[in-house]
């Protein structure tokens, strides 16, 4: 029962933030401009969102996996628990440099969503990692 809860919320997290960081993207990718309009790390030519999305991708379909019992549930929390921590590093290395170099060159920043948009993938990366560090227990 627990082990189902925890599952919703982890499905629950990982859509808000592949729709999220999906929507991001597109923005970047297709229409070529930040849909809010706020300052955005580029690495290799591409936006954080982007690589975000990937990130999230791939624990969506780890979650989904799971709720279908395609696989050993202990199994996939692993490669959660492990995604997780990179979408951890990568979010808050991008929110530093917004912070600490992005915006100070610019002058200072406002956010429309009021923090950084890669904070906010932050708290959704930390979230699914807390959850799956749960789930590889039980």
């Amino acid at each position: 029962m627990v082990k189902s809860k925890l599952l919703n919320w982890m499905l629950i997290i990982s859509i808000i933030g592949f729709l999220f960081s999906g929507i991001l993207t597109y923005g970047t990718l297709i229409l070529k401009r930040c849909i809010l309009k706020d300052p955005c790390p580029q690495y290799w030519g591409l936006s954080s969102c982007v690589y975000g999305f990937l990130i999230f991708t791939a624990i969506l379909i780890m979650t989904i996996m799971a709720m279908t019992k395609k696989e050993s549930i202990k199994k996939l929390m692993n490669g959660v628990f492990y995604v997780s921590i990179v979408g951890i590093l990568f979010s808050a290395f991008s929110v530093s440099y917004q912070l600490l170099s992005m915006c100070p060159a610019q002058g200072g920043c406002t956010f429309t969503l009021f923090f950084p948009t890669c904070f906010y993938g932050l708290v959704m990366y930390t979230s699914t990692f807390l959850l799956a560090k749960s789930l590889r227990k039980k």
